[in-house]
């Protein structure tokens, strides 16, 4: 497996956040009828900014009025 280059050198900060998102809502979505692929989850803002407000963290550097910043243009 081949690392991909847009998430190489990324600060531990970015990692963190990577960290917290997937304890909380998990790695991958099941396959389902309504989701017959299955595969990774890819977290939307609302997701980003419901996590972060229940740890009480700021989501400024992920999202700028529900939208994601550069930063968290490569989380969602």
């Amino acid at each position: 497996m081949k690392a991909d280059s847009k998430f190489k050198n990324q600060d531990l900060e970015f990692w963190a956040n990577i960290r917290l998102l997937n304890q909380r809502l998990g790695y991958t979505v099941r396959k389902s009828r309504k989701n017959p692929e299955g595969g990774f989850l890819v977290p939307t803002a609302e997701q980003i900014k419901a996590v972060f407000e229940a740890e009480g963290l700021s989501t400024g550097r992920l999202l700028k009025l529900n939208k994601p910043t550069p930063p968290g243009m490569l989380i969602n």
